[in-house]
């Protein structure tokens, strides 16, 4: 009994570790409200703190990827660029994370950058 418990919590630990623990994820959901209310100006202070929190997270996702792949394709692009473009996935994608659309979008960059072969468009 104890080698199948000790098996089942390695396979756990595996598994864990090949998905990955990204501190500070947020939802698409959640980015597009922060987003939306910081955009209209509302006087909702916590709602315009998460975005600023999620879009210096975002940059720092970004960067953490450029950096492991010792690429510069983030080099002259305009942070607001990245946000519009992190937006537009969100609003497709609700159930998402943002690590997924930063994900998505260094992608884009990579291929418009030459870095990585063009995606097959389906």
């Amino acid at each position: 009994m104890r080698k199948i418990a000790v098996g089942v919590f390695l396979m756990a630990l595996a598994t864990m570790a090949e998905a990955g623990y990204v501190r500070g994820l947020a939802t698409c959901a959640e980015w597009s409200k922060a987003r939306t209310v910081e955009a209209a100006g509302i006087a909702e202070t916590s709602e315009a703190e998460a975005a600023a929190i999620y879009e210096a997270w975002l940059v720092g996702f970004l960067s953490g990827i450029a950096m492991q792949r010792d690429t510069e394709v983030l080099k002259g692009v305009d942070v607001s660029s990245i946000y519009l473009d992190v937006d537009e996935y969100c609003r497709d994608h609700p159930r998402d994370t943002t690590a997924q659309a930063g994900r998505d979008h260094m992608r884009e960059l990579e291929e418009r950058a030459g870095v990585i072969p063009k995606a097959v468009k389906k």
